[in-house]
């Protein structure tokens, strides 16, 4: 894996201690060499002093050869045009030569000039050899405009870099379509999100729709240009519910995201109902599923994961290009009143920063595998609802043993045993990923599960019920 200029620098970080060691160790071996041959004579400094005067070139050439030995070495091993990919973005841009001529022409025809005034050329010699007589400097001049043009174009390269940050939700979209847009046949863009339907809440639908047509559309070879981290299917609808209540520049739901009869939203933004929850949640199932649909074997094409497993960060990558993005202002966790959430800035956004850093690709590509390793799902869970009047006899009933005898059969199919009935795709999931850690009997004693009992608040009472009585209201 090719390392950009940063790699390059961190090894020198460590290549510099190396070479001070050799060198420490160099001039010991100089001082007591000295000190055994200078018994008596000049004080001690001064010898030494002397004695490195005198072989100064040989201390420098170890120096150097050191240092070109090690360069050359990475170089070799690594590729001079990966390690030195920024200095060369320049010379792909024709403005750079424009501007190289056009600065050339001008410091040549200064230089003319200013020869002129000064002085005039003898008969018997041209212009250009007296000019390089009388005035040799205009080549220095010339030299140092190719190298202030380089150096200019260099910094407007940084300046553009620094343009590249991210601030908002549309501009990770732009930049994320742009990225699909020149994806080639062989590469995909990888993905890891929370959603598939990216932006379908926060964003206008014609921000959206661009996007989404862009992810779920093949290449030439029928491959998907995506390969996508997202959140399983339960969590997802968890996690597009916390944003009801929240702010959306969304004006209407399109009619494929919703059933026959279900309203759409008014003309004007508003807040994020459960009909939009509802509409993202299905447009980000149909993207996942177009992701897996393929004449080709790209069943792996998306690895959905618990959102426990999810880092608090998306980024997306291909082989040339890198965005790391942090998600701002999503919602608090289930069991956050949602009072609390509803004080929230209206939608999520992003910031963050789009690069072509080749260590941090590679970074990225090494993180991405590392997730789509991990297990799909726990070893066991299961959820209910229930009203917090019934909590104390729903946690005495018989219900709380249907769930834990769901959560046994969730624990044996999880170790690879066969289930009664017809197994579902979760089931099979949970299978493969734990199946090498708990298939057998002699392998439970030096296994330990972590069993959570968790009771969380789901959905308070509504405002008015839980103000307090005035105190008129009660002398009444």
């Amino acid at each position: 894996m090719k390392p950009g200029m940063k790699s390059l620098g961190r090894q020198f970080k460590y290549s510099m201690k190396s070479a001070l060691i050799l060198l420490a160790l160099f001039l010991v071996i100089v001082v007591l060499s000295l000190v055994y041959r200078h018994q008596s004579g000049p004080s001690f400094w001064v010898v030494i002093v002397s004695a490195l005067l005198l072989h100064r070139w040989a201390a420098a050439f170890l120096v150097v050869a050191y240092f070109a030995g090690y360069v050359s070495y990475v170089v070799y091993s690594k590729g001079f045009r990966e390690l030195t990919n920024h200095l060369w973005i320049p010379l792909k841009e024709p403005g750079f030569y424009v501007l190289l001529v056009f600065v050339l022409a001008a410091a040549g025809g200064f230089w003319i000039l200013s020869a002129m005034f000064s002085a005039q050329p003898p008969p018997n010699q041209s212009g250009l050899s007296f000019l390089m007589q009388h005035d040799p400097g205009g080549l220095f001049a010339a030299f140092m405009a190719v190298l202030t043009v380089v150096g200019f174009a260099l910094t407007l390269q940084g300046l553009w870099e620094i343009r590249r940050t991210i601030t908002s939700f549309s501009d990770l979209i732009f930049r994320l379509s742009k990225m699909l847009k020149s994806v080639k046949e062989g590469q995909t863009v990888r993905m890891l999100c929370y959603t598939p339907s990216l932006g379908y809440i926060a964003l206008e639908e014609r921000e959206f729709n661009g996007f989404a047509n862009l992810v779920t559309e093949k290449l030439l070879n029928d491959k998907p240009r995506a390969e996508l981290i997202c959140l399983s299917k339960q969590a997802l609808e968890d996690w597009h519910n916390l944003f009801i209540g929240r702010q959306t520049r969304r004006k209407r739901i399109d009619p494929e995201d919703t059933h026959s009869g279900e309203p759409v939203l008014s003309k004007k933004p508003g807040e994020v109902t459960p009909i939009v929850a509802t509409a993202a949640s299905r447009r980000a199932e149909r993207i996942a599923s177009r992701l897996n649909e393929s004449d080709n074997d790209c069943a792996s094409s998306v690895k959905r994961l618990p959102l426990e497993f999810m880092p608090g960060y998306y980024f997306f990558f291909t082989d040339e290009r890198a965005i790391l993005v942090a998600p701002l202002y999503l919602p608090f966790p289930t069991g956050t009143p949602k009072a609390i959430q509803k004080r929230l800035p209206p939608v999520a956004d992003m910031i963050g920063f789009e690069t072509n850093d080749k260590a941090m690709i590679s970074d990225l590509q090494q993180l991405f595998d590392f997730y789509q390793r991990l297990p799909s799902n726990f070893v066991a869970e299961t959820t209910e609802r229930i009203s917090a009047r019934d909590f104390e006899a729903w946690i005495k009933g018989k219900r709380v043993g249907e769930l834990t005898d769901k959560l046994i059969e969730q624990f044996n199919m999880a170790r690879g045993r066969t289930p009664n009935h017809e197994p579902t795709e979760d089931d099979k999931a949970r299978s493969n990923d734990y199946a090498e850690y708990l298939r057998e009997d002699a392998w439970l004693p030096d296994t330990r599960l972590e069993v959570l009992f968790r009771v969380m608040l789901a959905e308070e009472a509504p405002e008015w019920k839980r103000k307090p009585e005035s105190p008129t209201s009660k002398k009444s």
